[in-house]
């Protein structure tokens, strides 16, 4: 008579307990992919956010009218607001296009591009989300020297001041440095050398 195959309880209880330790690996795999690809689709959108950010104001500070007030205000709230007028604007409604005065609002929630209607009667105003942001802003205008020929730096621009060459906005770990329509021209390209540091 042949004997009966069969587990013994201690095999039994090895099975279960390694098949226990496969699935708690499986299962901390799977958490940790889902978290990483949380991290990586949050880590894209604040490159796209920067990147868009990037070349609005790039094409933006392009177009500075260099006859209209150019200063940065600031704020009772503690942050601080860019004005500047753009000029040459081309929109669907024609409130908004042509020489347009513009401001680049700072608040808690981050960083807004304001655009307001050339008309006298009904002033409105339409404004764009640029990026979001957990600290204020540092501000820094880039300007050459009259009396130096050098490029110097200020952390603030009052309002008769000339336009920067170059306009930096420092927040957590964002860094951007934009060229004005100022800083475009040859002979101010020929002279300015290397921005500093």
């Amino acid at each position: 008579m042949k004997k009966k195959f069969s587990f013994t309880l201690v095999e039994v209880f090895i099975a279960f307990s390694l098949s226990a330790i496969l699935i708690a690996f499986l299962f901390f795999y799977y958490k940790n992919a889902n978290i990483i690809d949380a991290q990586i689709a949050t880590a894209k959108e604040v490159i796209l956010q920067r990147n868009y950010t990037f070349r609005k104001l790039t094409e933006m500070f392009y177009q500075i009218d260099e006859n209209s007030p150019f200063y940065l205000q600031r704020k009772e709230d503690g942050y601080s607001r860019l004005h500047f007028s753009l000029q040459d604007q081309v929109d669907p409604d024609p409130n908004f296009a042509g020489l347009q005065k513009c401001f680049l609002d700072e608040r808690k929630e981050g960083l807004y591009f304001i655009i307001e209607t050339s008309a006298q009667s009904e002033k409105k105003q339409r404004e764009e989300h640029l990026l979001s942001l957990s600290s204020k802003i540092q501000w820094l205008f880039y300007q050459i020297d009259p009396k130096t020929n050098e490029i110097t730096s200020f952390p603030t621009l009052e309002e008769k001041s000339p336009i920067p060459l170059v306009i930096q906005l420092e927040a957590n770990e964002l860094l951007l440095r934009l060229t004005t329509k100022a800083g475009t021209k040859p002979l101010i390209l020929s002279s300015m050398g290397e921005i500093p540091s």
